[in-house]
Order: C-alpha cells, then structure tokens, then sequence
C-alpha cells in the first residue's frame, strides 16, 4: 500500500543543490555583405538559396516564417497547419480550461516549465499515456518514487509494481511527468528545483516541471497526499484518479499501456 503524506505535514529540509550550465551558442561567422547563408548575396535571411527574403528557408516564397514547406503561415515549422507554435508534430488543440477533474473529463493544458527552463506545455506529451506525479521537494516519499524510477536500485515504494512501470517508462509506452508543486519551505517549486531534482534524479524519459511563480496544479488536482499519480490517457483526458491509499491504479495503467 502506498504510503500518504498530506502536503503539509511533512517539514523534511532538502538542501538546494548547486546546478549551473555551462552551455550556450557558439555562432557562426558568415561575411557581412549577407546573412542568409545560402552562397548568395541578396541577405534576405532564410538560407534557402532564392532571393525572396520570406525568412522561413524551406524554399518557398511564400513568407510564412515556419520553414516546414507548406503556405500554411502556421508558424511553427512542423508540416501541420495547426499553428499551435511549438514546433512539434503533436497540435495541442483548444486548451480545455481549469474544468472538474473527473475520469473522462479533458485536461488543462497546463504551461509550465522543465528544469532548463524552457517553457513547455503538459499537453505536449498528448498521442501517448501520462501518469501524471504530483511531488513536493520536502517529500520523503517523492525522493524513493523518482529515486527508484530513476535507477531501479533499492526498495520498491509501488508495492511490486516498480519494475513493470520503469520499464514501461524507459520504453516510452507510458510518459511519467514530476510536477514538483512545492519546494522545501512549502512555497511554489522554482526552476531551480527542477533542475536539481532532475541531476539528483535523471531519467531522460521523466521530465520534471514546476509552474513557477503561478502555481496553479496544486489547487486544481484533488487530494492532500504526495506523491499523488493521475493517469491521462492519450487524447488528453484524465483516465484514472489517485485516491491516496492504493497504487491500484497504476496498476490498470500498466495492464492497458505497459505491455
């Protein structure tokens, strides 16, 4: 049986951790008469050898701005016309709100961001399954959950269940998102959190997210335990809710989505 903290209860200290990154650009050089890249000298931006300058390099000149080929205009460069921004082949769709977490009711489209600090959307991981993890910083329990996740060694805190999720994570069939909801003091989780959670923690397949400074998960996911898990299926809709007492659910998840 899983075992239940309420949010504040629990005063465990987790010192912060030092992260810092070192990378960054490296640029290039390219000669002043022009800046396309493209071997002429029109400068017109794009690098896709025309002289249009429409600024998306996909050969076109049609001056969308996405570079994806298509007169879409959608901005994003992903080869949809969704034009939802983000890049990727995944449209998000129309963001749903904060409506009743309910099975079969659809999920907000909560922004967020990842342990780098990019922004990024919970939507995104939408085509696949998301159990998502709602975590606190000070969570004793929250720490053996990522812990095991992420190397599989020591005890098993999903009473048996363990093994079969990791792999299932691993194996890119079942998504599982930490949402670090406070940090050590009881306040909203920072980007520094994230990050250092996921350096304590890493799982390339396990992304760590904190809302930052509009914390809003907390209050919009029910319960009063940590760590609490919701299952999203892949069209967005909340799929199984977590009752604080029991990792049956996660169980179901597996028995639908980890085989």
């Amino acid at each position: 049986m899983k075992r239940s903290i309420p949010v504040l209860a629990l005063t465990l200290a987790l010192g912060p951790l030092a992260c810092t990154d070192d990378g960054g650009d490296e640029g290039l050089l390219v000669p002043m008469s022009e800046t396309s890249g493209d071997g002429t000298t029109s400068g017109d931006g794009d690098g896709d050898g025309t002289t249009s300058g429409d600024g998306d390099g996909d050969g076109t000149t049609s001056g969308d701005g996405d570079g994806d080929g298509t007169t879409s205009g959608d901005g994003d460069g992903d080869g949809t016309t969704s034009g939802d921004g983000d890049g990727d082949p995944v449209a998000c769709g129309m963001d749903p709100g904060w409506g009743q977490v309910e099975i079969g009711q659809p999920v907000k489209h909560v922004a967020a961001k990842d342990a780098s600090g990019a922004a990024v959307n919970l939507c995104e991981w939408g085509g696949t399954p998301i159990a998502l993890d709602a975590a606190a910083v000070w969570c004793g329990p929250c720490k053996l959950a990522s812990e095991f996740l992420s190397t599989g060694a020591g005890q098993d805190p999903f009473s048996g269940l363990g093994p079969d999720l990791k792999a299932a994570i691993d194996g890119g069939k079942i998504v599982w998102v930490t949402a670090l909801l406070e940090d050590v003091n009881g306040g909203p989780g920072t980007v520094a959190d994230a990050s250092a959670w996921d350096m304590e923690y890493p799982n390339p397949n396990i992304p760590v997210i904190v809302e930052d400074d509009v914390p809003m998960l907390s209050g919009y996911l029910p319960g009063n335990c940590v760590p609490r898990v919701f299952v999203i299926d892949p069209n967005l809709n909340f799929w199984a809710l977590d009752d604080c007492q029991t990792w049956n659910h996660l169980a179901t998840m597996l028995d639908e989505w980890g085989g």
